[in-house]
């Protein structure tokens, strides 16, 4: 039995420690020993820098936005700090005794900064609520954050132009880009947004819809499409890297920022292209759970440190 001190931003961030049987999470608030600290929650390593420590470090990384004028458009004011966010960010995981992410694109990425990191698959949380009931199929959707990179814009002027329902679900993370979704959606009748949707709504939005599109431009790794999956729901996504190396086989690819290549794929897609996509789409997530990604992490650990 080995003792971790866990930080992590999110309650679905400690989801899977409940599978790891022969580790014994100790929340970050405690002052009982312990063997090792993992820490998925940046903003966390400013506290565990400063005190001294007693085992190795186990960093978490999603990504690392280091291209972010490659997609800010419309938002530099709010970007402004981002450089001096992503340096603190590489400090801290430089100060990692190991460093763990999401996919070979992000440890590519840190590489490029002189960071180590070791790739393993993250999981699908809160599965129960996305248990699958039959719906009605009508049209598209698109979730995630409300944010620039995640291209809202892109699904419904595709759409549009093939005159579908789309229906845009997220929280908003920049004001201003939310109005220009808001806009942009009220120029089209069977555009829907929708800002306030409970996590027991999201389920049912994805499996009410013909597929899930994600038009994002930087990713970490992608959780939503997982989640369509999951919901027996195609994807259609992007034409980037991080999204082809997780989702090769099992997704629709389009052409990035174009939405009339999306409208095409979304026109001349043939339901039985879907469903093999759709089956190894099944087969790939098969082992992205708690469960799974709980035997990664201890798995790693081991190796590394022996205990």
């Amino acid at each position: 039995m080995i003792n971790v001190k866990h930080y992590y931003p999110l309650d679905n961030h400690a989801e899977f420690c409940s599978f790891t049987k022969d580790v014994n999470w100790i929340h970050k608030d405690s002052h009982e020993d312990y063997d090792l600290i993992y820490c998925s929650d940046p903003l966390a390593y400013q506290e565990i820098l400063k005190r001294p420590r007693r085992g190795p470090l186990v960093g978490w990384c999603w990504d690392i936005p280091y291209n972010w004028r490659e997609w800010s458009y419309d938002f530099y004011q709010f970007d402004f700090q981002r450089d001096e966010y992503i340096n603190y960010y590489l400090f801290c995981l430089s100060r990692c005794d190991l460093v763990l992410c999401g996919t070979k694109w992000t440890q590519e990425v840190l590489r490029r900064f002189g960071i180590k990191a070791i790739p393993i698959d993250w999981y699908i949380p809160n599965t129960a609520n996305l248990e699958y009931h039959k719906h009605d199929r009508d049209g598209y959707c698109q979730i995630s954050r409300i944010f620039p990179p995640k291209r809202f814009e892109i699904p419904i002027q595709a759409c549009r132009h093939i005159s579908e329902k789309i229906v845009s679900c997220g929280f908003a993370q920049t004001p201003d880009y939310l109005y220009k979704i808001d806009k942009l959606s009220d120029t089209y009748d069977e555009s829907y947004l929708i800002t306030d949707a409970q996590n027991e709504e999201i389920p049912i939005i994805i499996q009410s819809s013909k597929a899930l599109i994600s038009a994002s431009v930087f990713e970490g790794w992608g959780l939503t499409p997982s989640e369509a999956l999951y919901c027996d729901t195609p994807i259609f996504l992007t034409d980037i890297p991080v999204f082809r190396e997780f989702y090769g086989d099992c997704a629709v690819f389009f052409e990035k920022d174009n939405y009339e290549d999306l409208a095409t794929k979304l026109l001349n897609t043939t339901q039985s292209e879907l469903n093999e996509k759709l089956l190894i789409g099944k087969e790939r997530i098969k082992d992205v759970t708690p469960q799974g990604f709980a035997r990664r992490w201890r798995d790693v650990v081991n190796k590394r440190f022996g205990i």
